[in-house]
């Protein structure tokens, strides 16, 4: 089934072209999107319009023009807008789907007639220290589906031929830099912000990515409108002293993750468990149809565990669907146990496993949804219930890359039970409390005051199970705009859908305050729908299936299998590939050469040639421990150079002022510095 505008009995109505406007903050923005359509046939049709809502996405308006007609919409709740639209047959309905979708029956079309559809929605940014990456979807992703034992893909749409137009305004001080790495656009900055449009005309073949960069990193930004205030902070949490953990890495073998992103998956792995230390134990599950895993029970992390888990897992193949539910109890066994799942389908079970986790705390999930056919809202409920949280990999990103930079954030010391105050009282925080806040992450806190919003709060928590407590300055608030009233809404309605409960009257209530919070504040949710008023009186039908499907630029794999192609090995291979030679002590041994020395020769290369040498922060700091242990226990009466400038070479791109490696080899240094 397709989306768009789509007939009922003739297949799609081509879409001519669409445009796009914005006003964006750091991590949200409201955006208004309008397509025309065009009936090129000489009969009637009858319409529906099917519209996938970007994740974490929620709708403000919506209206359309059918033969010149205007179709308009007002919002209500589900039950009141059924009776409504059964009364009335100048009326009809617009509701969202629990995958994110919408869906709104437009009546009949003339032959030869223009159809205009324009929808307003509230859509999140991704933003990290200094960086901003504005995403609008512009194409449709494929979704798998499973007929028997087979995977397809539905109605795929190989070739795009509309255009786009876009102009949007960037809210934010102190920009260095906007571009895109996917169309040709224009600039407009001044000190408020950026005027951001397309410089000529482009398809829309693609999603539109923009990158905003900033001066300084991990700064506390404030925005303001009216009596509600965003506030983006990154805390600052010591890294280094690590405490014993137990892992649980539990990756997808069914038949979708085939080619390269199984081969990209193991790799990601592989190197995650060269992220472990001594203290840390593990296991490996492995999901299809069934299941297999590494260990009846986690092993404790050595050099023969660690070289039976590289064996066992590059012999796991790909095959059937995705039963993920027995790893899930599996990993549950555990006490405290750390889980990360790497997935790219539609998880059979969902809400089953969901009630599970909520009902036997203790195991942290850590979602990663591969490609963009994953089922998103499952992964981001599965690792909220738990108190982790989730990371989706685009089709164009590296998943290795993606998984081993979030690893390095998980597997690294975390603020715990955090709560949110202010200096003044709050009628409204989202989040008041937060379960886990890791190392590097930004913290985003929405709020509503009787006031002036204050320029300071307070995070409270526990960290390596002390207390700890920090007050957050922002000196300059900006000024934002309406979409700042919409995203805490949004924020609030998020947080009560992320509460799971097996309780059917715990679970009314919750979706009464959804839908209380979505008809005040005007966005769509679940809850609640948009009645669609015709000013025809002809009967107006409610359609009830939606399954989006369109391929991005850029993918081309066989229609009935999404195996991707083997794709060219560059230089992060060549990286990794050395990487997964490492041992669990942090040497590495190659022929002909003393272990040290040869531990000594990567970490130099490592540290002075890999551009990426960051995202393998854990596997160096290793190296460089294993080469302090080595100076400590050599009998030799004179340390190799290779070995001090290997360290020297650490120091420089890794150390860090009060890190007791750091200091150790700082004194090496000057010790034995060449002058």
């Amino acid at each position: 089934m397709s989306c768009g505008l789509v007939a009922l009995d003739a297949g799609e109505v081509p879409l001519k072209d669409l445009s796009c406007s914005g006003e964006v903050t750091e991590s949200f923005g409201l955006f208004t999107l309008t397509q025309r359509y065009y009936n090129e046939t000489d009969t009637t049709l009858r319409v529906r319009y099917i519209f996938p809502i970007p994740q974490g996405g929620a709708v403000t308006d919506f209206y359309a023009l059918v033969n010149g007609k205007k179709i308009s919409s007002e919002l209500t709740d589900k039950s009141s807008a059924s009776k409504l639209t059964s009364k009335n047959n100048g009326s009809g309905m617009l509701s969202m789907h629990s995958d994110g979708t919408l869906e709104a029956y437009l009546g009949a079309v003339n032959p030869k007639c223009e159809i205009c559809v324009t929808i307003k929605y509230l859509c999140s940014i991704c933003s990290e220290s200094n960086a901003v990456r504005l995403i609008i979807p512009t194409v449709i992703a494929p979704r798998y589906v499973a007929y028997g034992k087979q995977i397809a893909l539905e109605n795929v749409v190989a070739k795009t031929s509309y255009t786009i137009k876009l102009d949007m305004i960037y809210r934010g001080k102190d920009i260095l830099s906007i571009n895109s790495p996917t169309h040709k656009i224009f600039t407009e900055m001044d000190s408020y912000g950026a005027r951001i449009c397309f410089a000529g005309e482009e398809s829309a073949n693609r999603d539109i990515i923009i990158d905003i960069t900033l001066k300084g990193k991990n700064r506390p930004i404030m925005y303001y409108y009216k009596d509600i205030a965003y506030y983006s902070f990154t805390p600052k949490i010591d890294i280094y002293k690590r405490t014993g953990r137990e892992y649980c890495f539990i990756l997808d073998t069914s038949d979708s993750m085939e080619g390269e992103k199984i081969r990209q998956a193991k790799n990601a792995l592989l190197i995650a468990l060269g992220c472990l230390q001594k203290g840390d134990s593990f296991n490996i599950i492995t999901f299809n149809s069934t299941y297999n895993r590494f260990s009846q029970t986690a092993v404790e992390f050595e050099d023969k565990t660690l070289s039976e888990a590289r064996k066992w897992l590059q012999s796991q193949k790909v095959c059937g669907g995705t039963e993920l539910m027995r790893p899930v109890i599996l990993a549950s066994e555990g006490k405290n146990v750390t889980a990360l799942i790497f997935t790219d389908g539609q998880i059979a079970n969902a809400e089953d496993i969901l009630n599970y986790v909520s009902s036997h705390p203790g195991t942290l999930f850590y979602t990663f949804g591969i490609d963009t056919a994953q089922n998103t809202e499952f992964l981001t409920r599965l690792a909220a219930i738990s108190g982790a949280a989730a990371r989706f990999i685009e089709p164009k990103e590296r998943i290795d890359e993606a998984i081993i930079s979030s690893f390095n954030k998980i597997a690294a010391p975390t603020i715990k039970n955090a709560s949110v105050s202010f200096d003044v009282p709050a009628s409204e925080i989202t989040p008041r409390n937060i379960k886990q806040i890791h190392a590097g992450e930004k913290v985003i806190v929405a709020a509503k005051f009787s006031g002036t919003p204050p320029k300071r709060l307070t995070v409270s928590g526990q960290l390596k199970n002390h207390k700890c407590i920090m007050e957050v300055m922002f000196e300059h608030p900006l000024k934002a705009g309406k979409e700042l009233f919409y995203y805490l809404a949004k924020q609030q309605i998020d947080h009560l859908r992320l509460i799971h409960t097996a309780n059917d009257i715990q679970s009314d209530i919750i979706k009464k305050r959804i839908c209380s919070l979505s008809l005040k504040a005007g966005i769509l949710s679940e809850e609640t729908a948009f009645v669609l008023f015709f000013d025809s009186r002809e009967t107006k039908k409610i359609i009830d299936v939606v399954i989006p499907s369109m391929m991005p630029s850029g993918w081309t794999p066989p229609m009935l299998s999404m195996r991707e192609k083997p794709k060219k090995r560059g230089k992060m291979d060549n990286y990794l590939k050395i990487l997964k030679g490492q041992r669990a002590n942090g040497s590495f041994v190659r022929a002909n050469e003393k272990t040290p020395i040869a531990t000594a020769n990567i970490l130099h290369y490592f540290c002075t040639e890999c551009d990426k040498a960051d995202l393998f922060v854990w596997q160096l700091r290793k190296a460089a421990e294993y080469l302090l242990l080595s100076i400590q226990k050599s009998n030799d009466a004179q340390i190799p150079g290779c070995i001090i400038d290997a360290l020297e070479a650490w120091h420089k791109k890794f150390g860090v002022n009060n890190d007791e490696i750091s200091q150790k080899i700082d004194v090496l240094i000057y010790m034995y510095r060449k002058y």
